[in-house]
């Protein structure tokens, strides 16, 4: 895959605001409490076990699964960010190293 460079930035920051509106929507979740929606027995019972869930279902599952998203979101914006610092120094090195020459002198 070609990269272009001057775009990675752009990409990196993208990803991060990702993970972040990512995070803001999991506090939102935790802060939420399902309400017993009908007031009868087996509405009562059905929010009683969505909040607690068992890890696979639930609140707490979907909890689980966007922090993971979310994570994933950043490690991602991350790496390009590591990928640009390299070729920034790299790049910056090369610039340097050629700087004056002419093609005569190489």
């Amino acid at each position: 895959m070609k990269v272009n460079p001057p775009a990675i930035p752009g990409a990196r920051d993208a990803f991060h605001e990702a993970a972040q509106k990512i995070d803001d929507l999991v506090q939102v979740l935790r802060s939420m409490t399902t309400p017993a929606w009908a007031q009868d027995p087996v509405s009562k019972i059905t929010a009683a076990r969505f909040e607690t869930g068992n890890g696979d279902t639930g609140r707490i599952a979907a909890i689980q699964a966007l922090t993971k998203y979310g994570q994933e979101l950043r490690n991602s914006g991350d790496a390009l960010n590591e990928a640009y610092d390299r070729y920034m120094r790299v790049e910056g090195s090369n610039t340097d190293r050629w700087r004056g020459k002419g093609f005569q002198d190489v």
